[in-house]
């Protein structure tokens, strides 16, 4: 019997102790927090001899959504929030695009995780976070951080015109720590500042966590994390011709420019998708001769510019130059490494490449012609990096290629290539053939 009470008193104490424990402040349990973020879509930070243009054109610059995605220290997936503009969780700018006033968000508010309770009241939890920033892109959600790194951007076709749309966007990885718990009493709203946060502390009587969040306004003092385009674009800024010899008194008339090789879309880091299709211009159909442009992939007016009924006709005789605003050619990339495939017998690697085709016209005869650029970084085995501009000048000095799909080994193209800091790429083509 008196083992039995003795049993019974030991039951007693354990549970007493049991609550004792789960009640103290001391016991780590997952409590309440808010995490908010400040972000900058300017992502250029030098302007080349173009000018404010490598600044971003039209709606280039503009965040139309912005999505948090949260993971837990050692990568794994926690929450996801997407804000648009116009939202109560965003705080937007008004920017002037072609005469038009355009939201464009620049924080995100009132991300809802759970942290560690921290051992004392009033400090920060020990529960730490890895966030990255994607924005005017939804890929969906992923398990790990580098299952989020291969969630792809939507189709490049999403983007026909330059400057019309907003362009995916990313942040690098913000690691992020001294967070704050709110309790029933107070909101904190945990701002993101230099890897950890800064908080803004606001009583919950007579209002609530979402109303806070609402009226809240991003301290001037944050970190403001710049967004990355994960996306390209090629341009040419001048064509000229420098004709001697037997090609002196030619003539060459632009009926198209194209780009080809264009992967379909890329990882939402900006980082190539090897499983992408591609994409050209033109031709529509071609004879494989040397295996440059893939010939499987789709063709897309969004990456061709036609000049056959520009009047007065776009022809160069030697000492001329066409500008940049005569040609107009403009048009979004993605990110293109090439890896070579064995294709039949052939290891081949397809770079993405802008091509020239017109008449060339010498003693009166006129043939059709093409005229090879492929793009280079300033590795010339990227071929094709994120959040570039790639600036071709190009000088015409022979009679070109009778083929889409063919250089001919007297139409060899020499070209420069420079990098203004890391976002800019300016080509230039010295002798193009």
């Amino acid at each position: 019997m008196k083992i039995r009470t003795l049993f019974l008193a030991s039951l007693a104490l354990c549970a007493m102790a049991s609550c004792s424990k789960d009640d103290g402040v001391s016991t780590p349990q997952d409590v309440d927090a808010y995490l908010s973020i400040a972000a900058n879509s300017v992502v250029q930070t030098k302007a080349s001899t173009a000018g404010t243009d490598d600044v971003g054109t039209g709606n280039e610059a503009v965040v139309n959504t912005l999505t948090a995605y949260v993971f837990s220290a050692d990568g794994n997936y926690v929450i996801r929030k997407k804000v648009t503009a116009g939202d109560d969780d965003a705080i937007t700018e008004d920017k002037s695009i072609n005469g038009a006033t355009v939201k464009s968000i620049t924080a995100i508010k009132g991300i809802h995780v759970k942290v560690t309770k921290p051992a004392t009241d009033g400090t920060a939890s020990a529960t730490t976070f890895k966030v990255y920033l994607i924005a005017n892109t939804d890929p969906g959600t992923a398990a790990t951080i580098d299952a989020f790194k291969a969630l792809l951007t939507e189709t490049i076709t999403n983007y026909p015109t330059v400057g019309a749309s907003s362009l995916p966007m990313h942040s690098e990885e913000l690691n992020v720590s001294s967070i704050f718990p709110s309790s029933e009493t107070n909101h904190v709203l945990n701002w993101y500042k230099n890897g950890g946060c800064t908080q803004n502390t606001v009583s919950l009587t007579g209002t609530t966590a979402a109303a806070i969040d609402k009226a809240a306004t991003a301290p001037t003092d944050l970190t403001t994390v710049v967004m990355t385009r994960a996306i390209s674009r090629v341009q040419i800024e001048s064509l000229s011709a420098s004709f001697s010899g037997q090609y002196a008194s030619a003539t060459f008339t632009i009926d198209s420019i194209y780009v080809a090789n264009v992967r379909n879309n890329a990882t939402v880091m900006g980082i190539e998708n090897p499983s992408a299709s591609y994409f050209r211009g033109a031709p529509s159909a071609f004879t494989v001769i040397q295996n440059l442009i893939e010939p499987t992939g789709s063709t897309n007016s969004m990456f061709l510019k036609v000049y056959t009924s520009v009047s007065p006709a776009l022809s160069l005789a030697s000492g001329g130059t066409l500008s940049s605003t005569q040609l107009g050619f403009r048009s979004y990339i993605n990110a293109n490494i090439p890896t070579p495939k064995i294709v039949g017998t052939a290891s081949i690697a397809y770079s993405t490449r802008l091509i020239i085709s017109g008449n060339f016209k010498v003693g009166g005869v006129i043939r059709h012609k093409y005229f090879h650029i492929p793009l280079v970084d300033t590795d010339a085995s990227k071929n094709v990096l994120s959040n570039k501009i790639y600036k071709i000048t190009a000088t015409i000095t022979g009679e070109g290629n009778d083929n889409p799909d063919e250089i001919l080994d007297n139409a060899c193209i020499n070209f420069k290539i420079s990098v203004a800091d890391w976002n800019v790429v300016n080509q230039s083509e010295g002798d193009l053939n």
